[in-house]
């Protein structure tokens, strides 16, 4: 960094930059036209495929796993089961595959992976969905957003309530421990009002995972990858590169 110092004698002249900017967008090479299928998705298609499919049918980095007629997405060493792809919102949503229905116990097994805008393959959108905290108290805790998770999770897993929402962690009582996250696209409750149903409901229905983050594998080497939103880096426009000429600002001191 630097400063270039001007005497106040001399008049102030125009800030201008001038910028050229070029983006575009290319056809991979992993796109064909061999439908692929697995349960009740007969449709895979770019940026998945599957393992065992044709090689040049989805991208190596976003292979899908058909076993037992169930799509599967093994991700950071978890295993979760593929619920809909959605190919307007570039989303694929999963659950958590050790969760289950009509189980007493439902934490899941497998850590949050996810690591932001450096992670190579898939971006939660942390602003549609909600992180959940199963945590366990020395001392009841008896205002809310801190739901009870029932006598089942707390015999086998030890945790007493689950929190949700945007919660500090200086808000955490003291002699309170965080044993798991999990997150979900959605609960169907309010957070003063929620209970070990409504969780375990809103975990079942799994959470979104935005795979435009792959468009920014053009970019390497050839300039930089531009989100919609400086905030949202779950949304990728394309590749682009700067052409500028600037002129500085001269200022008086």
């Amino acid at each position: 960094m630097f400063r270039v110092l001007f005497s106040a004698s001399y008049p102030v002249l125009p800030f201008f930059f001038l910028f050229s900017v070029t983006c575009w967008a290319e056809k991979n090479q992993y796109l064909c036209d061999i439908p692929l299928s697995c349960g009740n998705f007969q449709s895979i298609s770019y940026p998945f495929g599957l393992k065992g499919g044709p090689k040049n049918c989805g991208d190596p980095n976003y292979l899908l796993t058909c076993e037992n007629n169930k799509t599967i997405l093994y991700w950071h060493s978890a295993k979760y089961l593929v619920q809909e792809i959605n190919r307007q919102k570039e989303t694929i949503r999963v659950v958590d595959a050790a969760l289950q229905e009509n189980i007493c116990s439902f934490l899941p097994l497998s850590p949050l992976p996810f690591g932001g805008p450096g992670d190579n393959q898939y971006e939660y959108d942390w602003r549609l969905g909600e992180r959940i905290r199963f945590m366990s108290c020395e001392n009841p805790v008896n205002f809310s957003p801190y739901v009870e998770t029932g006598p089942c999770l707390s015999r086998i897993h030890g945790s007493k309530y689950a929190l949700f929402g945007n919660v500090e962690v200086s808000e955490i009582p003291d002699m309170c421990r965080v044993d798991w996250e999990a997150m979900v696209s959605s609960i169907k409750c309010r957070m003063n009002n929620c209970s070990y149903l409504d969780i375990y409901e809103g975990m079942l229905n799994g959470f979104e995972l935005s795979w435009s983050f792959i468009r920014c594998e053009q970019c390497k080497g050839r300039g930089y990858c531009r989100f919609k939103d400086e905030y949202d880096y779950s949304k990728v426009v394309g590749c682009c590169s700067n052409d500028f000429t600037y002129e500085y600002p001269t200022t008086a001191v």
